[in-house]
């Protein structure tokens, strides 16, 4: 309930990595729990800089930032299906190729795929056209107005023409 001892616990036990911009890493609770222990005595000075280095080896890796690999974001994985048509025959068809419009065929057949991409067991259609939207803003996609499930790659889409790549 003291008031300085939340400030001390909250300055020891978040690191701040230069390395991330001003982003704010929560450490995991083994990692935690070990600092905790070494901080028991009441002289506690704050960690060395090589203590920081130990700490921050053992955050888990998801808590890193990374360039997401090819065909993790949804519209790539519409485009790979797309561009790949005989892993997954049936899903989705191109309308025109030259000019991006395509038109998904199984819907939901499309949407439980990406869920298992994502292990997300409730994925539905209705869930991953909502996602998709998200795209409309950045000019990634682009509605074809009057037709349902049919849809175009936006002025910033790669990887789609035929000549592209």
């Amino acid at each position: 309930s003291d008031p300085s001892l939340m400030v001390s616990w909250k300055e020891e036990n978040y690191l701040y990595d230069s390395g991330y911009g001003s982003t704010v890493e929560l450490l995991d609770s083994k990692t935690f729990c070990r600092s905790q222990i070494s901080m028991t005595t009441p002289s506690h000075q704050p960690p060395e800089s090589s203590d920081v280095k130990k700490l921050q080896d053992h955050i888990p890796k998801s808590h890193t930032k990374k360039h997401n690999p090819r065909g993790t974001h949804l519209w790539e994985f519409i485009r790979d299906i797309l561009l790949n048509p005989e892993k997954n025959p049936g899903l989705i068809k191109w309308e025109d190729r030259s000019e991006g419009v395509f038109r998904f065929l199984k819907s939901e057949a499309v949407a439980q795929l990406w869920g298992k991409k994502k292990n997300n067991s409730s994925m539905t259609y209705e869930k991953l056209s909502r996602a998709m939207r998200y795209y409309y803003k950045r000019e990634i996609l682009e509605r074809v107005d009057g037709r349902r499930l049919v849809y175009k790659f936006g002025k910033n889409a790669r990887g789609w023409r035929e000549n592209e790549n």
